[in-house]
């Protein structure tokens, strides 16, 4: 499967979960389970209170996200090891469109999610350097996204993405 197809279907499940969520509420799973019989017991949503954003956008869409808006969306594993995740909207930072979210998935690989319209998709690509900080609070990013399409829409124009998100 490629990048492409990939990006589109997680895509489109994110936009149908975004559209079944009631405003002002956001699906949460106090635990998940992963492979090996372990378990992530979910960390609540931090308040804005020491969230950090410092991210700067260009190409077909230009705008910057910079504050403390957001949730970090983190877990700590069955093992204490700590993972970094971060979600923002439009709500949180103008031009960012319907979803944003950044995840440390294993080891030190952390995953981009971007979906800014109906039609409009980002990922990251093998490409784009992610640096994660060693205690897993921090991201710094500089790099190009994967365009992608949501429902059979055009693929998406060049985006750049630089900068860092700090979670408490």
């Amino acid at each position: 499967m490629n990048a492409r197809v990939v990006l589109t279907v997680i895509a489109a499940a994110a936009l149908s979960a975004c559209s079944t969520t009631p405003a002002g509420s956001r699906a949460t799973s106090p635990q998940a389970s992963v492979g090996g019989g372990g378990s992530l017991a979910a960390t609540p949503g931090a308040s804005a209170a020491g969230i950090s954003v410092d991210l700067v956008f260009s190409g077909t869409l230009s705008f910057v996200a910079k504050g403390s808006a957001g949730r970090c969306s983190g877990v700590t594993r069955s093992d204490g090891s700590v993972s970094f995740g971060f979600e923002a909207t439009e709500a949180d930072y103008p031009g960012l469109g319907t979803d944003y979210s950044m995840a440390n998935l294993q080891g030190d690989y952390v995953d981009i999610k971007w979906l800014v319209d109906a039609t409009t998709a980002y990922g990251e690509s093998l490409e784009t350097p992610i640096v994660l900080s060693a205690d897993h609070h921090s991201v710094r990013i500089d790099g190009d996204l994967a365009p992608g399409s949501v429902g059979g829409g055009p693929v998406a124009g060049p985006e750049h993405v630089s900068g860092t998100i700090t979670c408490p």
